[in-house]
């Protein structure tokens, strides 16, 4: 099966322009158009609203993202796994979250492939229920995220590695943001909202078992607030995308949001409730009587002195605006 088609859908979907796409992908836009108009002949559906700028995907393009993802992501772990049958390599196995990984292990993975071309690496994607649960089974090598494991096992080692602060990504087209309220605030200076406007608006939420679900509904408790309509999607980084389109407000890392470039749109504020964020702590998890652990501590140390330095250089001017903050309540 040829994921290209995939790669253009969600270039189309990132870029919200053909022509953008199309340089993206080195592809000319005339033949873009062309390989999407017969896609879209073929599922007998329209995967993008095309009749203004900027192109947006349909609820059926939602759709075909999301399960083509998770087919190309099931076909890929297939491979490896036959391979190392195939060439009887050794196995490592990383448990992640779906939307971390898309940005954590392409810094990750070549630098331990180069290390070890004698393992074979596998990698589990799920939310936090499913990696607890397979990280316990024993299938797991080593997981990263923010779980919150529902037994005590002496033999688990949860060391920190960092920690997201959490945003809310309001669409401006909601209409409960005044411009001249919202002022200078940005990502890492967000807006002070109040509960009540949050109350029955549509939210884009992840899918149960998703460390941003379990987040929200303890602010939900906190606050007081309930949300509206629902759209739930169990791929942070589109419902991300989703929310910046305007389909409703995403709890989400701030981390995330500038993974994403959501900086760059000018149709969505960011927002908290309380000037001191919420955030979570994102750890690495592993059997301390594991017979891999020199490997474990190897893939632990990539992760300190590659990832988080490419992927977390505002976490310190984030928490020094939040001790400003804090010193003037």
């Amino acid at each position: 099966m040829s994921f290209d088609r995939l790669d253009y859908v969600m270039a189309i979907a990132e870029e919200q322009n053909m022509t953008k796409a199309a340089a993206r992908l080195f592809i000319s836009q005339p033949a873009l158009t062309a390989s999407i108009n017969k896609l879209e002949e073929e599922l007998g559906v329209k995967l993008f609203d095309r009749q203004r700028p900027p192109i947006k995907l349909t609820p059926a393009g939602v759709l075909y993202m999301k399960e083509m993802s998770r087919i190309h992501q099931l076909q890929f772990n297939l491979k490896a796994q036959l391979s190392s049958f195939a060439r009887k390599k050794p196995q490592f196995t990383i448990g992640i979250g779906k939307g971390r990984s898309q940005f954590w292990l392409p810094i990750l993975l070549p630098i331990l492939q180069e290390s070890h071309p004698e393992i074979q690496i596998i990698v589990k994607n799920g939310n936090y229920d499913t990696l607890e649960n397979t990280f316990h089974s024993g299938s797991i090598d080593i997981a990263f995220g923010s779980l919150n494991f529902s037994f005590s096992d002496a033999d688990i080692v949860e060391e920190p590695l960092s920690k997201e602060n959490l945003i809310y990504i309001v669409p401006s087209k909601l209409g409960i943001i005044d411009d001249m309220e919202y002022g200078n605030c940005s990502l890492y200076n967000p807006f002070l909202i109040s509960p009540s406007l949050l109350n029955e608006q549509p939210f884009v939420c992840a899918e149960s078992g998703n460390s941003y679900q379990r987040y929200l509904e303890i602010e939900m408790n906190k606050y007081g607030f309930r949300p509206g309509d629902i759209f739930i999607y169990d791929f942070p980084p589109l419902a991300a995308q989703l929310a910046g389109r305007g389909m409703g407000i995403f709890f989400t890392s701030q981390n995330l949001c500038e993974w994403e470039r959501l900086t760059l749109n000018s149709n969505v504020y960011f927002c908290t409730l309380n000037n001191i964020m919420p955030n979570q702590n994102i750890r690495v998890y592993y059997n301390r009587n594991s017979a891999k652990l020199d490997l474990i501590h190897e893939v632990i140390s990539i992760v300190r002195n590659h990832v988080i330095p490419a992927l977390y250089s505002n976490t310190a001017s984030i928490h020094e605006i939040q001790s400003q903050k804090a010193d003037t309540l």
